[in-house]
């Protein structure tokens, strides 16, 4: 489960989040491929998952931007 990352530097990121995915908790609903590709977008200027389409920060899965930048290759 991995995704290119673009940030306004220029650079790209492929970031991979089946590590968080495997853990569960509030990651269980991105392991539904189904979920994962409806709920994927930008919230916050980082990676999120908007879970119920509403903008509802409570039900929005997001990944810091640093923990991306930094943990993510260089493609």
């Amino acid at each position: 489960m991995k995704g290119d990352c673009y940030f306004t530097n220029g650079d790209i990121r492929r970031y991979d989040i089946s590590p968080a995915v495997r853990r569960g908790g509030c990651y269980a609903p991105l392991a539904n491929v189904k979920v994962l590709k409806n709920a994927l977008t930008v919230y916050e200027g980082t990676l999120a998952f908007d879970l119920t389409g509403k903008r509802d920060s409570c039900e929005i899965i997001h990944f810091c931007v640093d923990t991306v930048y930094e943990n993510g290759p260089l493609e």
